[in-house]
């Protein structure tokens, strides 16, 4: 049980650079980009939005994998099954909940 909230700590540490790393990647391949064709903001701005994109879709992806891990375990502490429950789609699109 304890390692599984140790894993849970690094995963969530990792959120710093998932932020980090793809601004400082977009800045400085718009740098670049803006020193060999002379349009000084424009691409550092572009690198920028596009870097703060990446990072949030990683957080998000990160986020999303650590509340599952967490739901699973507490059901598992319950002592019930670690998967989720099954969905079904009905013709309307919306997902029901099946018993």
């Amino acid at each position: 049980m304890k390692q599984n909230w140790v894993a849970l700590a690094f995963q969530l540490m990792q959120l710093g650079f998932l932020i980090a790393l793809p601004l400082v990647g977009g800045l400085l391949v718009g740098l670049w980009a803006d020193n060999s064709l002379g349009t000084k903001p424009l691409f550092i701005l572009l690198g920028a939005l596009a870097g703060i994109a990446a990072g949030t879709l990683a957080m998000y992806r990160v986020i999303s994998q650590a509340i599952a891990q967490a739901e699973a375990s507490d059901r598992l502490r319950k002592g019930g099954d670690a998967t989720p429950p099954r969905t079904d789609t009905d013709t309307t699109g919306d997902q029901k909940e099946k018993d």
